[in-house]
């Protein structure tokens, strides 16, 4: 009797000892990692949507929405005011990048190499005329932004290349805040219609 009562105490312990030790590896182990912990994988297929960041909020999201969607970024660097996070690309020549002010999102900018977010002229339907068009040495291809609606769109032929969300704001706040950054100077614009050979008219 004593050896059966005995040998259900062991039996009792060793299950006991199981349960203990599935909790501690669960919680002390496989741990769900924070938001910005980890580095999101970049597909090495150019004709994928790779990139989320679209979806942060200009003047909104804050550190801890880009850290959710976008992950660990790759690089940052702090200059003045702005705080820039840069994520990897399909291409090792480019880096999306996203840039705060005062703890909130300036603006996203995301290079494109595919056709998934659709064409330029899919663009100029949807908001018209764009308010600024430039071109430079400082820039791959021309940029077209739309300041009443927040989004730039960098195109060459009709293909897009990159795209820029921001808060919807006044051209001279633009080239400030956000143009400066990015090699978009109010010095040498080139004004809509005058577009580079191959551009689709505006």
């Amino acid at each position: 009797m004593k050896i059966k009562l005995f040998a259900l105490v062991v039996v009792g312990v060793l299950f006991l000892l199981f349960f203990v030790w599935i909790f501690i590896t669960n919680v002390f182990f496989n741990k769900t990692p924070a938001p910005g912990s980890t580095v999101n994988p970049v597909p090495t297929n150019f004709n994928v949507d790779y990139s989320s960041l679209y979806k942060l909020v200009p003047g909104k999201s804050t550190l801890g929405d880009v850290l959710e969607i976008g992950g660990k970024p790759s690089s940052e660097k702090t200059i003045e005011d702005t705080h820039c996070l840069y994520y990897k690309t399909p291409s090792a020549d480019y880096k999306n990048a996203v840039c705060l002010k005062n703890g909130v999102v300036l603006y996203v900018l995301e290079h494109i190499f595919g056709s998934y977010r659709g064409s330029f002229d899919s663009y100029k339907v949807r908001y018209g005329s764009p308010d600024i068009t430039y071109t430079g040495d400082n820039v791959d291809f021309p940029w077209y932004i739309f300041l009443k609606n927040g989004v730039g769109v960098q195109s060459t032929a009709g293909t897009v290349t990159a795209l820029l969300h921001f808060a919807p704001q006044p051209k001279e706040s633009f080239y400030t805040n956000i143009g400066a950054g990015l090699g978009i100077s109010k010095a040498s614009p080139t004004p809509s219609g005058n577009q580079p050979e191959g551009e689709p008219a505006i």
